[in-house]
C-alpha cells in the first residue's frame, strides 16, 4: 500500500462527505480510505473541529495542527493539499525542495496568481521526470467527460466549431475546470474580450466572474456567460457541431447527444432529435477515479491523465480576461508551454 496524506480538511479535503446529499467519495480523506492501494497515514488542518471530523471516518490516520510537523514525521509516497489556493505555491515549493515525495496531488487553482504560477514552473522543471504535480481536475476522471472528449476526436458529429458556457462562482473556482474542458475539447483558449463582470458569492473571496466571448487556437469561437449563484448555480456547456450537438448540465451529472435529422415542422431544414441521454454520471466518484490514477502512476503503469501544465494553463487565462475587462478588448492568452519549462 502507498502512504498518503492531506494538508487540509475543509470541504474538498474532508467536509463534503458529512453532505447527504454529495455522492461518495467527495472529499480526498474518504477517496483514499476507501481505497485498497492506499494508507492514509495522517492529516492536518489549523482547526482543532477536524481531528473528531477525521475520528468520523478513521481512528488510525493521525491528526495534526503543523504541517511541517507531520512531513518531517511521515515519508508520504502522496500529498493532497486542499487548503486555499493563496497557501499552494509555499507548500509545492516545501513539498518539491524539503521531501522526497513522489507525488503530489494538488487542489484547484494550483497557484493563486500568474506570478506563482511562473515561479513554480521554473521551480518544478528540474523534477520533471521524477515526480508528479497532478492538478485536481476533476472532470478529467468522469466517464462522461471522457466519452464527449472521445466522440471529439472521432467527429462523430463532424467537426466542433462553437461553444456556449454558463457558469457561476468565479474564473479562478469554476473557471478552472471550465477552461480546461474547453482546452481539452476544443484547443487552447488564445484570445478573449469580457463584455460584463456578474456579482456571485465568489465576489467576497475575491474570485470575480466575468462574461466573454473566446477564440482558441483551432479556428473555434465560444461564448461563456456568467450567472449569480445566488439564484441558482450553475455549470453548463454546449457543444455545437457541423451535424449534432452534445449539451453538458447538472455540472456534468448529464450529458446529452443530439443528432442532425429533418426538421419536424418545416420541409428542407434540419433540426435535432435525441440520440441518446446519460444521466447520474456525478455518481462515477471521479476522485475514487483519481486516487486510483494516482497508484497506477506510482506503479509505473500510466502517463499523467492531467499535468501541472493543464493546472496553471487556467490561470493564465484568468489573466487574459481580468486584463480584458478593463481594456475592453481582445486579449491574447499568453503562455508558452515551451518557455514554461515544463
Amino acid at each position: 500500500m502507498y502512504r498518503s496524506v492531506i494538508i487540509g480538511l475543509g470541504q474538498i479535503g474532508l467536509l463534503y462527505d458529512l453532505d447527504d446529499k454529495r455522492h461518495k467519495p467527495s472529499s480526498h480523506t474518504l477517496a483514499y480510505l476507501n481505497s485498497s492501494r492506499f494508507l492514509l497515514a495522517a492529516a492536518s488542518d489549523s482547526n482543532d473541529d477536524r481531528q473528531l471530523q477525521l475520528q468520523q471516518f478513521s481512528s488510525e490516520t493521525s491528526f495534526y495542527r503543523d504541517t511541517l510537523a507531520m512531513l518531517k514525521e511521515h515519508k508520504p509516497d502522496v500529498i493532497s493539499i486542499c487548503t486555499p489556493p493563496e497557501t499552494h505555491y509555499e507548500l509545492l515549493r516545501y513539498i518539491l525542495v524539503h521531501t522526497d515525495t513522489k507525488l503530489v496531488f494538488c487542489e484547484k487553482p494550483v497557484v493563486a496568481n500568474v506570478s506563482e504560477a511562473k515561479a513554480i514552473s521554473a521551480l518544478y522543471a528540474p523534477f520533471a521526470n521524477t515526480r508528479y504535480v497532478v492538478p485536481n481536475l476533476t472532470r478529467r476522471w468522469n466517464k462522461g467527460m471522457k466519452g464527449i472528449h472521445d466522440h471529439i476526436q472521432k467527429k462523430t458529429y463532424g467537426t466542433l466549431y462553437r461553444v456556449h458556457a454558463r457558469y457561476t462562482r468565479g474564473i479562478l473556482n469554476t473557471g478552472s475546470h471550465l477552461f480546461d474542458l474547453l482546452n481539452w475539447f476544443a484547443g487552447n483558449i488564445n484570445q478573449v474580450m469580457v463584455f460584463e463582470q456578474v456579482e456571485t458569492t465568489a465576489d467576497r473571496d475575491g474570485d470575480l466572474s466575468y462574461s466573454f466571448h473566446f477564440k482558441t487556437e483551432k479556428d473555434l469561437s465560444g461564448y461563456a456567460e456568467a450567472f449569480n449563484d445566488a439564484f441558482y448555480y450553475m455549470f453548463e456547456i454546449d457543444l455545437y457541431f457541423e451535424n449534432g450537438k452534445i449539451e453538458i448540465s447538472e455540472s456534468g451529472n448529464k450529458v446529452q447527444y443530439l443528432r442532425q435529422s429533418p426538421h419536424r415542422l418545416f420541409s428542407g431544414f434540419n433540426g435535432l432529435t435525441v440520440d441518446k441521454v446519460e444521466d447520474h454520471l456525478l455518481e462515477d466518484a471521479n476522485l475514487q477515479h483519481a486516487v486510483n490514477h494516482l497508484a497506477d502512476l506510482l506503479d509505473g503503469n500510466a502517463a499523467p491523465v492531467c499535468t501541472l501544465v493543464d493546472g496553471l494553463y487556467p490561470i493564465y487565462v484568468s489573466q487574459a480576461i481580468e486584463r480584458s475587462y478593463h481594456s475592453r478588448c481582445w486579449e491574447p492568452v499568453v503562455y508558452n508551454k515551451q518557455e514554461s519549462g515544463l
